[in-house]
């Protein structure tokens, strides 16, 4: 009984204030402020003034408490307002103070798949700079996609442990036999994005003989270089080791006779160059009555290279019931413009303005977009704003502080060459350049693969495309014409998330670039060097004095 006669009672805010009420309110004197004096004349003067009104009521809302319940409630029951609701950390020790909404890469890729949200599903996204629209997931391994387990076995054998970005959402796309525009930035691994979905398709159609080749291979991809071409021939040979396909390249260069009768073996898979595509067309060694899947390589490049012509011709040896009238105007074929449902049609590019994506898109169906934004970002890029003159002694200077392997571009045939022989005094170097036969051109390149070459020097021939794993310098010599071709020579070196440094010689000649290039920069990130900026204040000031 003692003990429930002293046990506490709760009150309520408006029973206090009531309580409170009833008990004898002590006397409170009235504080007093000094009023100091401006003036040396009034010390004496000074007087004593009660402070205002208006700040005494701001002290005291200064110090009150504002809470959100009504002052009737009970605070001792449960908080409904989580807001207001402390949770007690538990007693573990320290652990990491991370934000949960900054999770990294690697937890979402370890993270199984049935617990992945779609607010992990976006920022995974995010991580890999993968921009899509499609509600189709991207894989994040090899085990999560759809590729026949043959092909995942020579995946791990062409050591590929993981998809890249731009494989993680093209491949689920492709496998659904979706239209495709897929936009990433050199070395990012475009090549497999392709061809693994396109080979686990043909790996379920029935194998081409001699009778059943006759109405042409099952899928067509056009490069528009040879290098290029070729390139793409290895990547897929290794890919369809385990596969029981056969794919055949046809690049100029070589005998146009020998490689018709080479058609006709069976093969599922043909890799050519408009060019000579054309060629064998017209001559009547290859037909494409049962092509299913159509991929364009550097999509941009052949318009670029005015090959929209011969595009259109090759697209007119397509049987007409393939094709279905739609209205568009641009990329013309008289019959049709689009494919029908039963050929799956893919283009890729590193880059790609809207004026060429639309005449690509005269050819595709509802196609999906993929784009990976993170381009170019590892690659250190530097300046030199030289004389012409000076550009032989400044590059033997450059040299001195690199190591082998480099590339070095340049816009002229004739100067590559005299460049090659001028560092032959020291370097191991040799020249590639559309000028030189294609046994030439496939001995240099798989020399300088191989480190029997230190330098290599070229033309804008290999500035698309082509897979140079281990390159660490690309130098500029003479500086593109063009941004779209300063991306993609720059893009030659830090494949595959590997860091790499271009160096790019700049002469007056070359001014007009500069606003380009500096945009270039602030895109994807990058400081714009503080010598690069004076220049183009220069140039704003003389175009200012011209006008």
């Amino acid at each position: 009984m003692q003990e429930e006669k002293f046990k506490p009672v709760f009150l309520s805010k408006d029973e206090r204030l009531k309580l409170k009420s009833t008990l004898p309110q002590p006397e409170i004197k009235s504080t007093i402020i000094p009023v100091r004096s401006r003036s040396p004349d009034r010390i004496e003067n000074a007087k004593f003034e009660k402070p205002k009104q208006k700040v005494l009521d701001l002290l005291k809302y200064r110090q009150t408490f504002r809470f959100e319940w009504d002052n009737a409630d009970d605070t001792g029951k449960e908080i409904s307002n989580d807001s207001f609701r402390v949770i007690p950390a538990p007693l573990k020790g320290r652990t990491s103070t991370k934000s949960q909404n900054s999770l990294k890469k690697s937890d979402l890729i370890t993270k199984p798949i049935q617990n992945m949200s779609s607010r992990d599903w976006k920022i995974f996204k995010e991580n890999f700079y993968i921009t899509c629209k499609s509600d189709i997931l991207p894989i994040r391994n090899w085990e999560e996609s759809e590729l026949d387990r043959k092909l995942i076995r020579a995946l791990r054998k062409l050591e590929y442990n993981y998809p890249t970005a731009i494989q993680m959402q093209a491949i689920p796309i492709s496998i659904q036999r979706h239209d495709l525009i897929g936009l990433s930035h050199t070395g990012s691994g475009k090549s497999a994005a392709y061809l693994l979905p396109l080979v686990n398709h043909l790996m379920k159609l029935p194998k081409l003989d001699y009778d059943t080749n006759q109405d042409g291979p099952y899928a067509l991809v056009i490069s528009p270089t040879r290098e290029l071409a070729l390139q793409i021939v290895d990547e897929c040979e290794g890919i369809i080791k385990y596969a029981e396909i056969r794919v055949y390249g046809i690049v100029g260069g070589k005998s146009v006779e020998e490689q018709g009768m080479e058609l006709r073996k069976s093969t599922e898979i043909v890799i050519a160059t408009p060019g000579r595509l054309l060629e064998l067309l017209q001559m009547q060694y290859l037909v494409f009555n049962q092509c299913r899947w159509i991929i364009i390589d550097e999509a941009d490049k052949i318009i670029l290279l005015e090959q929209e012509e011969t595009m259109r011709e090759i697209f007119t040896f397509f049987p007409q019931e393939s094709w279905k009238s739609t209205n568009s105007s641009v990329f013309t074929v008289q019959q049709a413009e689009n494919f029908r449902s039963n050929i799956t049609m893919q283009i890729f590019s590193a880059t790609m303005d809207a004026q060429i994506e639309s005449m690509w898109r005269a050819y595709l169906k509802n196609p999906i977009t993929v784009q990976i934004t993170d381009t170019t970002k590892k690659i250190a890029q530097k300046f030199y704003f030289i004389e012409e003159g000076n550009k032989k002694n400044t590059l033997k200077n450059v040299l001195k502080d690199l190591t082998p392997p480099i590339l070095i571009f340049m816009n002229e045939k004739v100067e590559a060459d005299n460049l090659t022989n001028f560092l032959n005094y020291r370097w191991k170097a040799s020249c590639l350049h559309g000028g030189k036969t294609q046994d030439i051109r496939e001995t240099v390149m798989e020399k300088f693969r191989e480190g029997r070459i230190d330098i290599l020097i070229s033309t804008d021939v290999v500035s698309r495309g082509i897979n140079l794993k281990h390159l660490k310098y690309v130098i500029n010599y003479d500086c593109p014409k063009s941004i779209i071709d300063y991306e993609h020579r720059i893009g030659r070196t830090g494949r595959m998330g590997k860091k790499g440094t271009a160096i790019t010689f700049i002469t007056t000649e070359n001014y007009p670039l500069l606003p380009q290039i500096s945009n270039f920069l602030k895109k994807i990130g990058q400081k714009v060097p503080q010598e690069l900026e004076k220049q183009l204040e220069n140039l704003k000031e003389t175009e200012t004095i011209t006008q």
